[in-house]
């Protein structure tokens, strides 16, 4: 919300502007390519930036002033999709995605919180303007309707600019082209080899752009060379979609490992500082999301893990020590045998991969009494502590791991 605005999109392939004090619809505006919009609207000084279904990122003159305050996409509220608050407030834009921006008049770079987009893209990322002509296979896109009028950004009679390409497109040759695509071919074969799906991703991409440009630079009479462009142009996209697809799903589950691991993390945290309800809600937030993880990777058809996805979870909470008598948690007369133990620190607890759990070098303690089970379980859950915030995930095993050690902490919360 905005200016007393609520900003909403729809199944119905809108966004919808609504007064939030009389519920009255203000204006509606149509995704170019008529999907659904899911995502979560936010306004930027007087422009509403949005996400649509059709792959592409809307940025509508809102008609009011300011900027959202206090929205959940903001704040990362709980039971929102995303946790931008962690975020940084930055953007990461992928070759192959490909974003049509726009904005009512005005052909200037898309920006968001001030910080222009186009500042960004440089290495590896793609924005592209589109002229009027130029239109997505396989769609027919209608004229935005509604009262907020929003003009697509580029186009116009200026040629189609597209950051990512080699320099000198505008001047390349038809066969320079070409090379430039066979080129980024041969880097997306190689890193698909390796499953390397993100490189191989933009490789595809920059070669299906420069096997476009040469299209585009063709006389009409070059009718053999543009058949043989057109088939590399289709070979290349069968290649470019299973690739794509992946990236994403790769890229969907290791959001989620990073929220899962940064709840998991902070409901360490707040266990020992004895901030249990706090702790629970966090191990139950992990625990669900861990879930969510695995049951996306049943139900892939592909391997998604053949190469380990790394998740640094960021929970920005530090405990106060890594010795565990200074953390507080510790009854003095359980000192002596942590110590003769071998058990000063953290790092000094033995994980244990299997339930019940209890740190290998503590379970002797436990049975001879010389340990509380309140302070082994809170021993337990320091074992799996990460003062790094990183972790890897290479197997879906290692994710169920996760998901029964969150339960574990949830269990014994209070």
């Amino acid at each position: 919300m905005a200016d007393g605005t609520v900003f909403v999109g729809s199944h119905d392939n809108n966004l919808y502007a609504v007064n939030a004090e009389t519920g009255n619809q203000q204006w509606a505006f149509e995704t170019y390519f008529h999907d659904m919009v899911r995502s979560s609207p936010t306004v930027a000084d007087g422009t509403v930036f949005v996400g649509s279904d059709d792959d592409n990122l809307y940025a509508v003159d809102a008609g009011v002033d300011g900027s959202s305050e206090g929205s959940r996409v903001m704040l990362g509220t709980l039971g929102h999709h995303s946790d931008w608050r962690y975020a940084g407030q930055s953007i990461d834009i992928p070759a192959y995605a490909l974003y049509t921006s726009w904005v009512r008049n005005n052909s200037g770079p898309l920006a968001i919180g001030g910080v222009a987009i186009g500042g960004v893209v440089g290495g590896g990322y793609l924005i592209k303007r589109r002229r009027a002509n130029q239109q997505s296979e396989q769609r027919s896109p209608k004229e935005p309707s509604g009262g907020s009028s929003a003009t697509p950004v580029g186009q116009t009679d200026q040629p189609t600019t597209s950051i990512g390409q080699p320099e000198s497109d505008s001047l390349a040759t038809v066969e320079q082209l070409r090379a430039a695509a066979e080129n980024a071919l041969e880097t997306a074969d190689s890193a698909r080899e390796t499953n390397n799906f993100g490189e191989a991703a933009d490789a595809y991409s920059k070669a299906l752009t420069h096997y476009q440009t040469a299209v585009d630079k063709l006389d009409s009479e070059a009718t053999d060379t543009h058949e043989e462009l057109t088939e590399a142009i289709e070979s290349t996209r069968e290649n470019f979609e299973p690739v794509k697809t992946i990236h994403e799903q790769r890229t969907d589950i290791g959001e989620l490992l990073e929220s899962a691991e940064r709840n998991f993390q902070e409901g360490i945290n707040a266990f020992v500082e004895n901030k249990q309800t706090f702790a629970r809600i966090r191990f139950r937030q992990a625990r669900d999301t861990f879930q969510e993880t695995i049951e996306t990777v049943e139900t892939s058809d592909t391997d998604l893990l053949t190469t380990p996805i790394e998740v640094v979870a960021q929970h920005g909470g530090e405990l106060p020590s890594t010795t565990l008598t200074e953390l507080g948690i510790i009854p003095e007369k359980m000192a002596a045998p942590l110590a003769d133990a071998g058990v000063e620190m953290i790092a000094d607890l033995e994980t244990s991969h299997e339930p019940p759990w209890t740190p290998t070098n503590i379970e002797e303690l436990v049975e001879d009494g010389e340990i509380s089970d309140a302070v082994a379980t809170t021993l337990t859950l320091l074992s799996w502590w990460d003062g790094d915030d990183n972790c890897e995930f290479g197997a879906i095993r290692a994710i169920e791991q996760r998901q029964k050690q969150a339960a574990y902490g949830f269990t014994h919360s209070s």
